[in-house]
Formats: structure tokens, sequence, C-alpha cells
């Protein structure tokens, strides 16, 4: 692919990070595009000799190289020459992000700190950074605090004085430079048209690029930033794109309102679970022991030893996992309005507007309650598109690969549950043209290895008096292969009242059904809530029983016992 043209309009700041710092080097472009500087900082753009093509030209061209020192840039070679360059060219400005010495070469430079930062842009610290930026571009930069690495100021230690000062002269130089420098409005549009189209042919990778391109040849147009951040919804860094949607409905400029309310909802989705309960973890080695009356006598020469528990024996691949997934492991799909509603979302997957088949793809990614339950509608919808062979409809082909791109992002239960329908619509599917062929191939591995996979329930008692109904509910869900270790007992801890906790994106139509057990032998309705913030490698659920069960005289089921 060949390198994009650089832009007109002049670039103020190249960032120089290690891979591994790259969110805090998407918080600090958002943060410094959102006072009016022009940002380069995507390392992750091209290939091979176009990636150090592009690095070389972006460098040259900005006017400050800011090089983020962590303990892992100061053993980058990249970062390193990078920083040897823009030092070479009197335009380096070191920050460090975390308790490092620079490397040797770079020690003879003062260094601003940006320690502890969390992304406020209102930062003491992050306001004396802006300032020395602006000092850099204006031509009148100064040396930096004395000290062998200018002073350590934690950012939220400054004192109210220094902090204020930084901030009315980043103040100063803000409306300044806006009013010498000028927006490329059309560029930025052109731009963010061309990342739109390789946004929705999958390659993120050429997006992102093009995106970043347009907020550099107009920082304020809101767009590029709305669309940047779905692309990383899609490719999986929730954090950077959080970043990304706030630096668009802070912008605004260029999105209606339907957008901005997009833009609101999936920060909302990305933001939400941070006040939930810690997800259960610890390794299920195994399920509950057998009752003794079960267990086998021990040898009488023998020493009595305590019997281990029973391991879980995962069942063989292929027919007998396809009726694990089928007939035996107990779902309750979606049904009537809310399936109704889920339905319009996967139409628009399908839509004449670009714009509108992203969107609807993003926001069903991202909402951790609607993920599962959008699969066996859009695998139907998507074998509808292919009913006549490849869709001659582009917007239909586009459907199709969004329903697959949906697919990716699925839990292996989820993957299990419609195995049959998904290998239907990847045996259509894969006739489609190269791009789609790539899709399935992701699939079909992802559906071979989930179909070896068993969800993991959690049973969480709040005391041994209950510990008959748990066995009660695990032997239930066990002869409906889900794997269920012994129950834990938690103590105060337990709720008040029984509830199932989903972790992430694990599927719901598995937690209806939990519910509708563990309701029946509890004899009370129990409550499902989603755990946004865990990401488990298999569909994992936590049951937790409320501490009047078994307790209280109107709360002692069938299920309790004696």
């Amino acid at each position: 692919m060949p390198v994009p043209a650089p832009p007109s309009a002049a670039l103020d700041i190249f960032l120089s990070y290690a891979r591994e710092d790259r969110p805090t080097a998407a918080k600090l472009a958002a943060a410094l595009q959102a006072r009016g500087l022009s940002v380069w900082w995507d390392r992750e753009i091209l290939g091979g000799a176009e990636f150090s093509e592009v690095i070389e030209r972006e460098l040259n061209r900005a006017r400050v190289a800011l090089v983020l020192w962590s303990a892992q840039s100061v053993r980058s070679p990249f970062v390193r020459d990078e920083s040897a360059r823009a030092q070479a060219d009197g335009k380096l400005l070191p920050l460090r992000i975390e308790d490092v010495s620079p490397p040797l070469g770079f020690g003879q430079l003062q260094t601003l700190d940006l320690l502890d930062w969390d992304g406020e842009d209102d930062a003491p610290a992050f306001a004396e950074l802006v300032a020395h930026v602006q000092r850099h571009l204006k031509g009148d930069a100064v040396p930096l605090p004395d000290g062998p690495r200018g002073r350590r100021f934690p950012v939220r230690r400054r004192t109210l004085f220094a902090g204020g000062a930084a901030l009315a002269a980043a103040g100063v130089g803000w409306f300044g430079w806006h009013q010498l420098v000028g927006r490329d409005s059309e560029r930025a549009q052109e731009l963010t048209a061309q990342g739109i189209d390789k946004f929705e042919a999958r390659l993120f990778v050429q997006a992102r690029f093009l995106f970043n391109q347009a907020l550099e040849a107009d920082d304020a147009y809101a767009p590029a930033s709305f669309y940047l951040a779905q692309v990383l919804i899609q490719d999986g860094a929730p954090q950077e794109a959080a970043a990304n949607l706030r630096l668009a409905l802070k912008l605004k400029h260029g999105l209606d309102g339907g957008q901005l309310r997009d833009a609101e909802r999936w920060l909302t989705d990305l933001a939400a679970g941070a006040s939930d309960p810690a997800p259960v973890k610890r390794v299920a080695l195994a399920e509950a022991a057998p009752p003794a009356a079960t267990r086998p006598p021990s040898p009488p020469t023998a020493i009595a030893k305590p019997a281990p528990p029973a391991s879980v024996t995962l069942p063989p691949s292929g027919a007998l996992l396809s009726k694990l997934g089928g007939a035996e492991r107990r779902s309750l799909p979606l049904t009537g309005a809310a399936l109704d509603q889920l339905k319009t979302k996967i139409e628009q997957m399908f839509s004449p507007s670009k714009e509108a088949r992203l969107a609807a793809t993003t926001g069903l990614i991202v909402d951790a309650n609607t993920a599962s339950d959008a699969v066996p509608p859009g695998v139907q919808r998507a074998l509808q598109a292919q009913r006549n062979g490849t869709p001659k409809d582009p917007a239909e082909l586009a459907g199709v690969i969004n329903v697959l791109t949906l697919l990716q992002s699925a839990t292996p239960s989820t993957l299990a549950l419609h195995a049959a329908e998904i290998r239907r619509l990847l045996d259509a599917a894969r006739r489609n043209g190269p791009q789609t062929a790539e899709l399935v191939a992701s699939v079909a591995a992802a559906l071979d290895h989930a179909e070896k996979q068993l969800p993991l329930v959690y049973i969480q008692i709040a005391a041994e008096s209950q510990r008959a109904l748990a066995n009660a509910l695990a032997a239930r869900l066990r002869g409906a292969a889900y794997r269920v270790p012994a129950a834990e007992v938690v103590g105060t801890r337990a709720p008040a009242r029984t509830e199932i906790r989903v972790q992430g994106r694990s599927d719901q139509s598995l937690a209806r059904w939990m519910a509708k057990a563990a309701g029946e032998i509890a004899g009370a309705p129990v409550e499902v809530k989603t755990l946004r913030n865990a990401k488990p490698k298999v569909d994992t659920f936590e049951i937790w029983l409320d501490a009047a069960l078994c307790v209280a005289p109107d709360r002692r089921p069938a299920a309790c016992g004696t």
C-alpha cells in the first residue's frame, strides 16, 4: 500500500513511545489534541519499509518530539533512535511517565514528569507540559528546572499556585496558537472518508492511520475521533476507544445527534463495571467430591485417606460435544419484544448506509448484555443474504462481513450453542472473496476451539446450611454440561437476594436458564447481573445464594434438607 501524502498543515508533536505504553500515549495524544495541538502518535501503521518511511517523514515534519520515558521505552531501540534524531535536530522534549532514569546519552537533558497521570486535562503537571510545548513551538523554549531529571512532581501533589500559573501560561498559548494556525477541514473530511472505507474492509491499521492523519489536518474534526474509537472497539482496545470517544464528545463539530448519542452510549458501556464487585478468580480444579455414601470403601489393609475431589472430565470433541452444545446444554433464547428490538439492530448491520452499518456493529460488540443474544438472529440474517450465493448487493455483502466480525467477538459457549448454523454460514460465505475468507477462517478456528470448552459456574453460599441446596443445584447444572467446582462459603459477603453474576460477555441465554433452574430449587426469583469488566477465557458465571436462604422460616425449600 502506498504511503499517504503528507498533510498540508504543519505538525506540532511527534510522540515517541514503547508499544507497552500505548494506552498512556493514546490518553496523552487525545488531551494534547483537545488543547488544539496536532499530534502524530500511531506507530502501528504499516509494515516493512513503509513503516520506516512514515516514521521518518512524520518525525522530520514535527516541530516537537515528545518522548515518553518508561521502563519499556528506555530499552526500546526504536524509541532511542527516534529520540536521538530529535535531539540532533534540537526538538526533543523528554517526559517521564514512570520513575526511571533516561538511557545513556539523554541523562544530561532536563526532563518533565507526568507521573501518576490519569488523563485529566486540568492536572497541573499536564498544564506545565502544554506550556513547555507552546514555548517550543514559538521558538522561545527555556531550560527546564534544575536537577538531574527535572522536578519530580506527581500530578496530584503539585501546589495550587504553581499549577495555576502553568495553566494560565498554557491557556494564553492555546488561544494564541488557534489564532495563528488554520485547519484543513476539507482534507480532514477526505481522510476520514478514506478511513471509513478501510474500516469497513476490516483494514484496521490503515484506518487508524487515516483517522489520525485527519485529526492532524483538522484537530477539531470530531468524526475522525468518532470513527477511530469504533475501530479501536472492534479491534479490542477499549481504553484507547474511550479516550477518543471523550474527545469526539468534547469537539462535537461534524457529528449529528444520533452519532453523539451513540458515542455517549458506547462510552457508558466501556466505563460500566468500575463499581461492579470483583469477579471470582480461583482455579476450578474439580467438582465437589461425591457424597460419602457413594464413595467406594477403603481396602481393609490400607489406611483410609481423604478422597480426592472428582476431577472434571471434558467430553471428546465431535458428535458428543455437538450433543452437549445442543440438546443437553440448557439455554433460554431471547424472545418477544426484546428479540424484535434486537432484530432491528441486526438489520442496521445490512443498512444501505455505510456509517449506519459500522455503528450498528460497534454497538452490538460493545454491549456485553446483548452481544451473545445478537448471534443467532445475526447468523440467520446473514444466511438470508447468502441464500442465492454471494450477495450482489454491496450492503448485503457488507452485512455478512459485519456478522462474521460479531462472531469473532463471541464467547466459546455462544459459538458452541449455535455451531450448526454458524458452520452453514461459514460454508456459504467462504466464497464471497478473500476478505471474507480471512474472517471465515478466523471464526472457524474459534468454533473448533469453542466446542472443546464447557461453561464454568461458581456457587457461593452464605453458610454450610446451604450446602445441600448448592449440591442439588450443582448436580442439575452438571447434568446440563456445566463445570461446577465445590461451593465456597462467603459469609457476610452474601447478597440480600440470590443472584447470578455473568462474567463479561459470557452467554446471556445460559444465564437465563441458570436463573430459572436456581429459582426453581431456591423457591424464589433470581436476578441476573453482568460484571462488564470481567474477561474470562471461557463463559463463566457466579451463583450467589442469599443469606436468608435455608435459614429464615419462609425460605426453606425442600432442597435445604432437614
